[in-house]
């Protein structure tokens, strides 16, 4: 259990009391422990780089909890109507999941037909992570910055249209990867999503 490991797990951790503090409708204490959890998610990174802890646990620990912590987010979101927070959309929430669970499932399936293989994130993953974490803070901040929940529906429909393409994207990877029996630069399931 390295270092980089201990903090994603932490990340898992903190997602309870984040639900906790959305669902009870306490949007800047749920901002703060969403913001440590996303600290957290590049700090494990750095160190497993920086310090040489990249590890076969690693590998699966991260992208877990990156995707823990998004969906539960998302759905927190869409299912508790709170009067401090904005609602997120509830097709924004089921095109997220959607397409969390094609890459889970689509890494899952090559594992088993390829053997195991290193999925790297994509510029087009990383931008779309960093919406998706983006989007989350405006639903916690948008009840209390006229000026933020003015451009919230514009940033879900542009984070829509990330998900979507990076979606297609690793879908499109995923496949040649399958046809062509190889994959050292696959998709990964975002470090970070």
């Amino acid at each position: 259990m390295t270092w980089a490991n201990r903090l994603s797990v932490l990340r898992m951790c903190l997602i309870p009391p984040f639900l906790a503090l959305v669902v009870t409708d306490r949007p800047l204490s749920a901002l703060a422990v969403f913001a440590a959890a996303a600290l957290s998610d590049w700090l494990d990174g750095w160190i497993a780089r920086r310090y040489g802890q990249r590890s076969d646990l690693g590998e699966v620990l991260d992208p877990l909890a990156d995707k823990l912590l998004v969906a539960s987010s998302y759905l927190a979101l869409s299912l508790y109507q709170g009067t401090s927070l904005l609602a997120m959309p509830l097709w924004l929430t089921l095109v997220v999941l959607a397409r969390d669970a094609m890459l889970v499932c689509g890494a899952l399936f090559i594992r088993k037909t390829l053997g195991p293989r290193r999925f790297l994130p994509s510029k087009l993953g990383k931008a779309t992570t960093f919406l998706q974490a983006l989007t989350v803070l405006a639903a916690l901040l948008g009840g209390f910055v006229p000026a933020i929940a003015a451009v919230f529906l514009p940033l879900a429909f542009l984070t829509l249209a990330s998900t979507v393409i990076s979606g297609l994207h690793y879908a499109t990877q995923g496949y040649s990867m399958v046809v062509e029996g190889r994959g050292s630069d696959s998709p990964k399931d975002d470090r970070g999503g």
